[in-house]
């Protein structure tokens, strides 16, 4: 099946009197048999009118025009798919309603319509358009909403004009999975991925577009200092876009709701085969802390920052834990990994509780290197979850440069700063840390669950005797300097 998925939100259809509250489309097709292809429109409303929006959109037919170059060659006018049409998509904790089912809730709440139609494109070209004019059928016209902050004129409407080359057989752009995130938070770091699949396996380029106006036919003007390639007010030096899969990081600094449009082109064995587009809105909300979790005892290595973590390529199996909180125990955490390097591990034991914890193994016997993960913490928090990613990063390192990245502050002819003997342990374990100069050192020692089992001071460059009162099994030494921290994995014996 071909698939060709383009999308947009934070969308208002407003019809000649510019009353709906129709928040997001996509629209695509899917290639059935041959020449005959079905396109496929999804419209996601707001229920803040859940009456009218459902008589409206109950009797909607959008209008696809489909050119040959400039040629037009058909007109769909696609029929509501009933069997998926009307249900609450919201993602809310079950505690509060959305005003999908109470009008008199605060609580924004959505609902999905579904609407297709089939087609014939009997020839190949170069040059197929997949047009959408705003034109939702029966007067109705989708025209972005006036509260999108990020644009500077009101009253515009959709236009896409999207392309596909199928002298190189049938294609299926990429589908972006995201389509209605919760809501991001403001003046905290922020990652939206849009987590687009090309079945194809075709050459993906994304990249970040001015929208259309479909009256006009021209870019839409952007408030300053905004643009269609920088759409979402961010603190300074924090917006990064990334062309390879579309992800932004960002950290937002002003309370909006800002449209963003994605341009993403495909290639197959060097050749354009079309480009699809997305619309959608980020709102910006004024969350409290969500929960997330930084790395902490580390079996080998040391940190480098809260989710920055460096080893050698000579280090063998490791692990280290990651345990988010939240301020509110009552709050549940429920963390998802994704993207994890080849042969590493992650479980989460307790997941969906208010206490996780999270545990990443992995074997440093790999090409030296950075590697990287994401988690995704999503709590059930009322009346609206929080839903944040997070990217951990795993530097490995070798040769000289693992000494002097992995020990900083070591003795010359040291090759380890943290020391322990012996280990396995009974009742005495003798504890070092070397260092460039004298300085307080803070040692913790945490259980395989990354709980806390005792903590204690003492000073580098000065063998410290710890009386082992713990029972059988393996611990992790974590020694906190100025500098950073170093850990070790030891066992204590029967």
């Amino acid at each position: 099946m071909r698939l060709l998925i383009l999308s947009f939100l934070c969308l208002l259809a407003s019809w000649q009197a510019k009353a709906s509250h129709i928040m997001g489309i996509d629209l695509g097709y899917r290639h059935i048999a041959v020449d005959t292809y079905q396109v496929r429109m999804v419209v996601y409303a707001d229920c803040g009118a859940a009456i009218r929006v459902a008589q409206n959109l109950a009797t909607a037919h959008p209008f696809i025009k489909i050119y040959k170059g400039s040629t037009l060659y058909d007109t769909l006018s696609l029929s509501i798919n009933p069997a998926d049409s009307g249900r609450e998509i919201t993602i809310l904790c079950t505690r509060v309603p959305s005003q999908c089912t109470n009008l008199t809730s605060a609580i924004q709440g959505y609902r999905k319509y579904e609407y297709f139609k089939t087609v014939r494109l009997p020839d190949t070209s170069r040059y197929w358009r997949f047009v959408f004019e705003a034109d939702l059928g029966f007067a109705y016209l989708a025209g972005r909403v006036s509260y999108c902050t990020n644009l500077a004129v009101s009253g515009t409407y959709v236009y896409f004009d999207d392309t596909l080359n199928n002298t190189q057989g049938a294609n299926n752009t990429p589908v972006l999975n995201t389509n209605m995130p919760n809501g991001l938070c403001l003046n905290i770091p922020n990652t939206y991925n849009p987590d687009g699949a090309d079945a194809d396996g075709d050459s993906v380029v994304y990249s970040l577009a001015s929208v259309i106006d479909a009256t006009s036919h021209s870019t839409v003007t952007y408030t300053t200092p905004l643009s269609g390639a920088y759409p979402i007010r961010s603190a300074s030096g924090t917006f990064a876009f990334n062309p390879r899969n579309g992800i932004i990081n960002f950290t937002p600094d002003l309370l909006q709701v800002a449209i963003i449009k994605y341009n993403v082109r495909e290639y197959r064995r060097g050749v354009f085969i079309g480009n699809s587009v997305r619309e959608q809105a980020l709102i910006i909300k004024d969350c409290t802390t969500p929960a997330e979790g930084e790395i902490d005892s580390t079996s080998a290595g040391y940190t480098v920052s809260e989710r920055a973590l460096s080893v050698c390529d000579t280090t063998g199996a490791y692990s280290f834990f990651i345990n988010p909180q939240e301020v509110d125990t009552s709050i549940s955490i429920t963390v998802t990994p994704s993207g994890l390097p080849s042969g590493a591990a992650f479980t989460t034991i307790n997941n969906g509780t208010n206490h996780p914890h999270c545990r990443f193994s992995w074997t440093g016997a790999v090409t030296p290197g950075t590697y990287g993960f994401d988690l995704n913490f999503v709590d059930n928090r009322c009346p609206t979850p929080i839903n944040v990613n997070r990217h951990y990063t795993i530097n490995v390192l070798t040769g000289s440069a693992c000494i002097r990245a992995g020990l900083p502050q070591v003795k010359k002819g040291i090759t380890e700063a943290l020391q322990i003997y012996p280990n396995p342990a009974q009742n005495l374990l003798n504890i070092s840390c070397a260092s460039l100069q004298t300085e307080q050192v803070v040692y913790a020692i945490y259980d395989l669950l990354g709980k806390k089992i005792s903590e204690f001071n003492a000073s580098t460059n000065a063998n410290f005797t710890y009386p082992v009162a713990l029972p059988q099994g393996q611990y992790i030494l974590k020694a906190s300097l100025a500098s950073g921290s170093y850990n070790k994995l030891f066992t204590v014996a029967p």
